[in-house]
């Protein structure tokens, strides 16, 4: 086996087109450490890394794989289960937003998430190419049910925010969560209605 320009090329029979006996490239495939791997959203060049929630045992294996994200900012929703310490010590931000494990966050929870995503992402841009981790207790409620307020925020339809959420992480969002997402009006639609 040999690298070559970056892809790995394989020089097996089974690599090989029977027909023109040329070898067949491909790409290298990261397997993620953690045991339940992360999962990456994107909306209109913007990302959000959902992931559950490290140790203190294994949070390096997270470190390691929020930087392979390019993560510079971490949403915590749940109550702490490793030393913040190690993040910050990566330079990796990390932001408090508990609120109850499979409830639905308050508006102050909202408006405080969303001031630190248009803090990431200004001008809902990101030339930088970062990405916002968030994550809760296990990845599949709080975490999740946030990005998709996000991409509704940022203008996704709210079907459409909950659905990609759901494609890229799976078991994501309650129903309760879903009813939330479902019902939700966007902090500038709300503020159009009250004036």
């Amino acid at each position: 086996m040999s690298i070559i320009a970056g892809t790995e090329k394989q020089s097996s029979f089974n690599q090989t087109n029977r027909n023109t006996q040329t070898e067949i490239p491909f790409q290298t495939i990261h397997v993620s450490k953690l045991s339940n791997p992360a999962s990456l959203v994107e909306y209109n060049g913007l990302k959000f890394l959902i992931f559950d929630s490290p140790t203190d045992d294994n949070v390096d294996n997270y470190i390691s794989e929020l930087k392979r994200y390019n993560v510079t900012d971490v949403v915590r929703c749940c109550h702490p289960s490793y030393d913040k310490k190690k993040l910050i010590n990566n330079k990796i931000a990390i932001h408090e937003l508990v609120y109850q494990d499979e409830g639905c966050p308050s508006s102050r929870i909202i408006s405080d998430f969303m001031r630190i995503v248009h803090a990431i992402f200004p001008n809902d841009q990101n030339p930088l190419g970062i990405t916002l981790g968030v994550h809760c207790l296990s990845g599949i409620g709080r975490a999740p049910t946030l990005v998709a307020i996000a991409l509704i925020e940022l203008g996704m339809e709210n079907t459409d925010a909950m659905k990609l959420v759901r494609r890229k992480r799976s078991g994501a969002i309650n129903v309760l969560q879903s009813r939330f997402i479902q019902s939700y009006v966007p902090q500038e639609k709300r503020m159009c209605n009250i004036a």
